[in-house]
């Protein structure tokens, strides 16, 4: 099981100068804390319409939207803050946001996307235990995942050459039936021959019997 890590409260790190943003964010730290996601959400919601180009309040907002079960809609929120942050002026929260969209990406069996972003967060922090461990955890899926792969391309390679085989042996036996049927016909052409040289072997005269016809019709003749 992952370990999902969320921080909220950052910002003493960010200059806040709209006082409607500074109590949405309040009032959405306390829903947090207190578990009313929904609530933070809405909350978090507010604070970043007020400062749309404001990595926190996209990191906040993502935080109770993954809390709500919405990865999807937590882990765009948790890039955009990402892309607002390109200098990396803040590695802290930079960490955090590479850390949750693996956590979201893992969420999503993506074990690839995740350990990509939870390498990136140890690269930042060496120290983070979780950001390592879920890295470990999402390497071991990603071999895993690729075992299984490997196992179902060659249960399916398997499967492929005993059709093959079954399609020779078909073949091979409808050749043999073939041959049988071919074999059968020539042996009743050759009987009917046969029968048909027999036949006409009987129905012809010997020498013998020609000769002696011969001088029985020569006789008949001269008496007459």
């Amino acid at each position: 099981m992952i370990k999902a890590v969320f921080y909220t409260i950052i910002i003493s790190l960010f200059s806040i100068t709209y006082a409607g943003q500074w109590s949405d964010t309040r009032r959405g730290i306390k829903n947090f804390r207190d578990g009313d996601y929904d609530e933070a959400m809405k909350n978090f919601q507010r604070a970043k319409d007020a400062a749309s180009d404001n990595p926190l309040a996209m990191y906040n907002l993502g935080t109770a939207l993954y809390k709500n079960g919405k990865i999807g809609e937590a882990a765009k929120e948790f890039s955009n803050a990402l892309t607002q942050d390109t200098m990396i002026t803040d590695t802290i929260l930079t960490k955090n946001l590479l850390y949750n969209i693996g956590n979201c990406a893992y969420l999503a069996d993506s074990f690839r996307q995740a350990a990509r972003f939870y390498k990136s967060a140890v690269i930042l922090d060496p120290e983070d235990e979780d950001a390592k461990y879920n890295l470990e955890l999402a390497l071991r899926h990603l071999q895993n995942q690729q075992n299984q792969q490997n196992q179902n391309q060659n249960q399916q390679k398997n499967q492929q050459q005993q059709q093959q085989n079954q399609q020779n042996q078909q073949q091979n036996q409808q050749k043999q039936q073939q041959q049988q049927q071919n074999q059968q016909k020539q042996q009743q052409q050759n009987q009917q021959q046969q029968a048909q040289k027999q036949k006409k072997k009987q129905g012809e005269l010997s020498k013998e019997e020609a000769e002696r016809l011969m001088e029985a019709m020569e006789r008949q003749e001269r008496n007459f």
